[in-house]
């Protein structure tokens, strides 16, 4: 009789303070679950960056659904490298094509702190939407070798290792570099003097606008203009040099070089210069977060 008793108690405890899933919880359960059946096989980015998000604004408790820290990067790396090999096979068999355009200045609203000029030879790839989202996230994929988290220093070594990864996908990418006595991001202590990126043209109506591929700042690809402006928030009266390059281009001091091809001692200095950056992450924990530094 005390055993029923209890029973009838734990069913009516479970029936007063059960709760049915959220509308955000349901959609959550199943991309989680397109996720865990196919990230391995198909390109799931989109998908594990939406289930990302939803964890990072407060709407779901990924411990209630038996997910550990670190499982999206850990996904987004795997399905990310199975799109990049989906997308270089095309490029060897010869199948993946792309129109290509320069930079057209209208694009490029100078004002009396911020002046342009170009070094670009070749013409950019010029993609969809789609294209430019999903290609983004392929190069946010590899993070455990372009260290992202450590995005205070390297830049020119993740942009020279991005360049390299959109030519096997037949994309061709130039850089744009910016300088300044002191840029710096809002809330942070320390400060660049310089700053660069890949950059490609995305396709808007009649028109090509020019993205930045920058993964240590944004979660996805952005417009030059959104890329500019995180980038002069805390010193905007500075006084900001932009300068377009190819892509063979490692350093701001290089600029004016007319490379053709890329030099195999920049490769060596970029390989150098990125697993310094890994060696930090390592020792991170320990350290002073890097905005406080």
């Amino acid at each position: 009789m005390k055993i029923q008793l209890l029973l009838m108690i734990s069913l009516l405890s479970l029936s007063v303070f059960s709760k049915s899933p959220s509308p955000a919880e349901k959609d959550f359960l199943k991309t989680l679950n397109e996720v865990r059946s196919s990230y391995s096989t198909k390109d799931m980015s989109f998908q594990i960056a939406k289930l990302e998000k939803s964890s990072e604004e407060g709407q779901i408790d990924i411990a209630e659904f038996g997910l550990g820290r670190g499982i999206f990067k850990y996904w987004l790396e795997v399905t990310t490298k199975v799109s990049k090999k989906l997308r270089s096979q095309k490029c060897k068999n010869l199948k993946a094509s792309f129109s290509h355009k320069t930079v057209s200045s209208t694009h490029l609203n100078s004002d009396q702190y911020l002046k342009y000029s170009s070094k670009l030879n070749d013409k950019l790839s010029v993609l969809t939407e789609k294209d430019a989202q999903e290609v983004f996230n392929i190069l946010r994929g590899y993070d455990n070798d372009l260290v992202y988290s450590e995005y205070g220093m390297g830049c020119e070594s993740r942009a020279y290792a991005m360049n390299l990864i959109m030519d096997e996908m037949c994309i061709n990418s130039a850089k744009v570099f910016i300088e300044s006595e002191k840029i710096q991001l809002k809330d942070h202590n320390w400060s660049w003097i310089y700053h660069v990126a890949p950059i490609v043209l995305v396709k808007k109506g009649n028109d090509e606008i020019p993205y930045i591929m920058d993964p240590s700042l944004f979660k996805t690809a952005v417009p030059l203009k959104t890329w500019i402006e995180k980038l002069r928030e805390q010193h905007y009266y500075n006084e900001y040099k932009l300068t377009f390059t190819d892509k063979y281009i490692l350093l701001p001091m290089d600029k004016d070089l007319k490379l053709t091809s890329y030099r195999e001692s920049d490769k060596e200095e970029a390989d150098d210069r990125l697993f310094i950056r890994s060696l930090l992450r390592i020792v991170r924990p320990f350290k002073r977060p890097l905005k406080n530094e």
